[in-house]
């Protein structure tokens, strides 16, 4: 049983903190980023295709009938999980990252009607500049922002302190990189806090290899999935 800090925002932390039980470990929460919804977004035409690169973009959304006819391309288990729940019938799952979505696009070649991409900002342009490249018209809609919240709660800087949490759990390199910030302004250095910092991909490793944490205090997952990183964490707990 080890004892994980989990510092997504809210519904993330939740959805993970309850697979993390599942497998005999216990959750702290700690969200460093929030979900803040934009207004607009869903109106207009209908596409015929729909990309959405994270879960955020389809929670507590109210998705009008209309676009429901629409194809969606889900970088995820999760993602499409939300779009499923949204009530899209038709969901392809791409293997985790923007690359995998932007394969598993253009594996029936460029379309000239643009795809319509649910985003949120601030964002990395990789899947954007993908598309870009391969010819494909893409419509961005920025349908939230996440927000950062540099700050970590005082019970649980204590047990980083105190050396009891056991691993830490980074899913994007914005959210590690507010880990870094709010370790810095509670004056307590990333080299100085013990535990195994698991990430989803070597770009979510960077902004903590690059704030000075030992490579040795990190592992990075076989795969960009959530199960891939809690694997990582060991077997569960019989």
């Amino acid at each position: 049983m080890a004892r994980v800090l989990v510092t997504r925002a809210a519904d993330q932390a939740e959805d993970t903190a309850r697979r993390l039980r599942e497998r005999g470990h216990v959750p702290l929460i700690a969200p460093l980023r929030r979900v803040e919804r934009l207004a607009g977004g869903l109106d207009g035409a209908a596409p015929a295709r729909i990309v959405v690169t994270s879960a955020n973009a389809l929670r507590d959304v109210a998705v009008p009938a209309v676009w429901l006819a629409a194809e969606v391309i889900a970088v995820g288990e999760a993602t499409a999980r939300a779009a499923r729940q949204a009530g899209f019938p038709r969901v392809q799952v791409a293997g985790g990252d923007a690359r995998s979505a932007a394969s598993l696009l253009l594996a029936g070649g460029v379309n000239p009607d643009p795809v319509v991409f649910l985003a949120g900002t601030p964002r990395k342009r990789d899947f954007e500049a993908m598309l870009d490249a391969a010819g494909q018209p893409i419509l961005v809609v920025e349908i939230y922002r996440m927000v950062e919240h540099a700050a970590l709660p005082a019970a649980v800087l204590d047990e980083l302190i105190a050396g009891s949490v056991d691993a830490v759990l980074h899913f994007s390199s914005e959210s590690a990189t507010t880990y870094v910030k709010a370790l810095a302004l509670a004056c307590h250095p990333l080299r100085l806090a013990g535990p195994r910092h698991l990430v989803l991909s070597a770009d979510v490793a960077r902004p903590l290899l690059q704030a000075g944490l030992a490579a040795s205090a990190l592992a990075v997952a076989p795969r960009p999935t959530q199960e891939a990183l809690l694997d990582m964490l060991g077997p569960p707990s019989r």
